[in-house]
């Protein structure tokens, strides 16, 4: 009797750790996106594009849900409305009035790696924070 409740324990033991290892989501091993994504980020790697110029512009989040965002292709500087909601970042484009919605791979304090879906194509850029 003592072995089969010690083996009824061990199994729900194992199924118990099981089902807490998978309840998490990735969404939740990503951290609180909302805070990392303060700050400069610089782009270094992305498959959309190989044009110098465009490693050396950056965007940066504010607290207030701001961004602004310096192309060094075209020598410009504008700033954006973006949310986050979940692992979901919006911004909203002022000048077409559209969002566009980049989905979080991975966010550290000091990486950051998105990807956009634009016309059936997916892209993905990593990010450095500068």
């Amino acid at each position: 009797m003592y072995k089969k409740v010690k083996l009824m324990m061990a199994v729900l033991a194992i199924g118990m750790a099981t089902t807490m290892f998978l309840s998490c989501s990735k969404s939740d091993k990503l951290g609180n996106i909302s805070e990392l994504i303060i700050g400069r980020w610089q782009l270094y790697e992305s498959n959309a594009t190989d044009d110098p110029c465009d490693f050396e512009g950056w965007i940066e989040f504010k607290t207030d849900g701001t961004c602004t965002v310096f192309d060094a292709c075209d020598d410009t500087t504008e700033t954006e409305q973006y949310t986050v909601n979940g692992k979901k970042i919006t911004i909203t484009i002022d000048f077409i009035s559209l969002p566009v919605i980049f989905t979080v791979v991975s966010i550290t304090d000091s990486k950051l790696v998105w990807r956009i879906d634009i016309l059936g194509n997916q892209i993905t850029e990593k990010y450095k924070k500068i």
